[in-house]
């Protein structure tokens, strides 16, 4: 999924964020690698080097005990909330660099 985040944005931010959108809600247990280094969740992106690898990947984790458990009320607080699955976030819950690239790929669909 391609998205846009600013450069002060940390990390910990772009997991908020697809912990709320539609189609990453469920995964709970991964971290995020960007140049074949794992990433604290506290880096800012500006400290990456987005100009020449702008990807970042997210990677499952092994669940534990605690994760699991976590897993499962994440997943029943989405089923219990069912307004969650049918729509993504609007554009005001959105970081407005994230809004900004979703009304840009919505655009592109529109005119495609």
């Amino acid at each position: 999924m391609k998205i846009q985040m600013v450069q002060y944005e940390m990390v910990l931010e772009l997991r908020e964020f697809l912990s709320e959108h539609v189609y990453t809600c469920f995964f709970t247990n991964y971290y995020f690698e960007h140049a074949g280094q794992r990433l604290n969740d506290y880096t800012e992106l500006a400290e990456l080097n987005l100009q020449e690898d702008a990807k970042i990947l997210m990677k499952p984790e092994k669940y534990d005990e605690k994760n699991a458990r976590a897993h499962i009320k994440r997943v029943k607080d989405i089923l219990s909330t069912p307004q969650l699955l049918s729509s993504t976030p609007s554009q005001n819950q959105l970081p407005s660099s994230v809004a900004k690239a979703e009304g840009e790929e919505e655009s592109k669909t529109a005119s495609n």
